[in-house]
């Protein structure tokens, strides 16, 4: 792998046998000298490198491990295409700022609504950009390409919106150009009018789409002729509710159910949409909490089932109201008065006896269940029904006691999340034979202190990564934990909440990919959580304050 002069090149790129092989080589080289990537992955890259040049950039699965190699090699690789997927790579730094559902993200090319595409769109992360060397940003600082050196820039979340500004004033701006300053936070709200009013298809939807949109171009954007424009202006929550109540008339039938979702829909919408011909715009609006008492008794005796469930299931419709569909011909209705904690004690004494056997494990489950009907279940013949009842929290002691002697692993691990369980069941089951009951064990958060310390030296990697999840687990196992050999472990102890910041801060380091993801993506949330409780301390001392004045 050492090149070293044009001959060798040359040999190299007959041997290839592909176009472009030699700047392929030299791409390769560099990521290697760089060290982002081990020499076992070498062939690997290689592919990916002919994948990305072959057909479209966007489309390309590229592992996580190897995120950081891709970038390396795509910026010193004389590709258009190697440039193209840069830039979209780049960009997943603005997913967090918009509407994420069923629309990709900024950078990608497709214009076809039915192409989600959740895993080539949204299911890129960024924690690879953190982690590379300098030199990857000193050659995208004096790239050859322009249109990289400005994506560049407009991906970065941390950009003025001066230079936003001064990108989008540009005549002739490229399209994917425009698609990052429309998505980005910092934009000011004046650009995002002018992109919205100048430009159609991607510019437009990314202005629905930001987070940071002003109610006044969301309130244009309504409007617009283009559905997916208007299906992201009603999910953007910066939109103003009158707004989106009158687009419970939209024409589109995804619009309506974006409107029907929301928690701030004017009553009179919802009562509108609860008559709506589309089965799934119905669903949402009897899914919906905001919708009024009378408005979801209606729909209980809706024609499909579906509805009715959903109503049924609805916390703001009357209890009363919904015991009456206890005998409902639909299973999934009866199901849901079953989850009721509301209902009277007479309906779950008769759903209790259901021939199905799921609404029986609803009324098992059911923490307004009377002891006595969970001992009655604790016997039934399905282990739906019985595992129901050992993660149920009313249920007595001695049925507990029972069930964790069970048989059947299911019914033993049910008992084991049970936060109810005595410590005396939770340490009988920590010695079960059974990984999947222990690792249940290592996951609860009731469990001991000292019986986590013990599972967490357990010879089971699952059981392990349960007591590196366990917010309970103390401080100084949790260290251990994070130099534990199985990478999964490790990553469930930089997920931890409790780990202690010095060891958080030593695993993003970590030699595992997704242990360091999982790291960054700690601190990244630490100083939002330092920052609100700041906050609620400076407004508790204001309320004092007020209040001795």
């Amino acid at each position: 792998w050492v090149l070293g002069n044009e001959a060798e090149l040359r040999m190299l790129e007959a041997l290839g046998g592909s176009e472009g092989a030699r700047g392929r080589l030299l791409a390769l080289a560099a990521a290697l000298d760089a060290g982002a990537v081990q020499g076992g992955d070498l062939r690997r890259l290689s592919r990916l490198l002919g994948e990305i040049a072959s057909g479209e950039p966007c489309l390309v699965r590229v592992p996580g491990h190897l995120l950081g190699a891709v970038a390396y090699a795509c910026a010193f690789w004389d590709s258009a295409a190697g440039w193209r997927w840069l830039g979209w790579a780049l960009s997943a730094r603005l997913d967090a700022n918009l509407v994420r559902e069923w629309m990709p993200g900024p950078g990608r090319e497709s214009r076809d609504w039915e192409d989600h595409l959740f895993e080539a769109g949204f299911g890129r992360e960024a924690h690879w950009i953190s982690e590379m060397a300098e030199g990857f940003w000193q050659r995208l600082g004096s790239h050859p390409s322009p249109c990289l050196r400005d994506a560049v820039a407009a991906s970065d979340p941390g950009t003025s919106g001066r230079v936003l500004a001064e990108m989008a004033g540009r005549g002739g701006l490229d399209f994917r150009l425009l698609d990052l300053v429309a998505s980005h936070p910092r934009t000011p709200k004046r650009v995002l009018e002018e992109i919205a009013s100048d430009f159609w298809g991607h510019a437009g939807l990314r202005v629905a789409q930001n987070l940071s949109a002003g109610r006044r171009v969301l309130s244009r954007l309504a409007q617009n002729p283009d559905r997916r424009v208007r299906f992201a202006v009603a999910l953007n929550p910066n939109t103003p509710s009158g707004v989106r109540a009158a687009m419970a008339g939209d024409e589109c039938a995804d619009v309506r159910v974006a409107v029907a979702k929301a928690l701030d829909v004017d009553p009179e919408a919802l009562r509108v949409l609860g008559a709506d011909g589309e089965l799934a715009v119905r669903s949402w609006a009897a899914a919906n909490p905001s919708t009024p008492a009378a408005v979801l008794e209606k729909l209980l005796g809706d024609r499909s089932a579906t509805v009715r469930a959903c109503a049924a299931a609805n916390p703001a419709a009357a209890a009363a109201v919904v015991a009456a569909c206890s005998g409902d011909r639909s299973v999934r209705v009866r199901h849901a008065v079953a989850g009721r904690v509301d209902v009277a004690a007479a309906v779950l004494q008769s759903l209790a006896t259901d021939p199905k056997a799921e609404v029986r494990a609803a009324v098992a489950a059911n923490p307004a269940a009377a002891p006595a009907l969970l001992a009655r279940l604790a016997l039934d013949g399905s282990e739906r029904v019985r595992a129901a009842v050992g993660v149920n929290e009313s249920a007595p002691t001695a049925v507990l006691e029972a069930l964790a002697t069970a048989e059947w692993w299911w019914l033993r691990s049910a008992v084991a999340s049970n936060l109810a369980a005595g410590a005396h069941l939770l340490e009988a089951l920590a010695a079960d034979s059974d990984e999947y009951v222990r690792n249940r064990v290592a996951e609860n958060t009731a469990t001991p202190p000292q019986l986590l310390e013990s599972l967490a030296e357990d010879a089971d990697d699952a059981v392990r990564s349960g007591a590196a999840c366990n917010v309970s687990t103390p401080p100084r196992v949790l260290d251990a934990l994070a130099g534990d050999a199985c990478e999964h472990v490790r990553m469930c102890a930089a997920a931890n909440a409790s780990l202690p910041p010095r060891t958080l801060a030593a695993l993003s380091r970590d030699a595992g990919y997704w242990v360091r993801a999982a790291a960054a993506a700690a601190l990244d949330k630490e100083p939002r959580a330092r920052r609100r409780r700041r906050r609620e301390a400076r407004e508790n001392d204001n309320a004092q304050k007020e209040g001795a004045t």
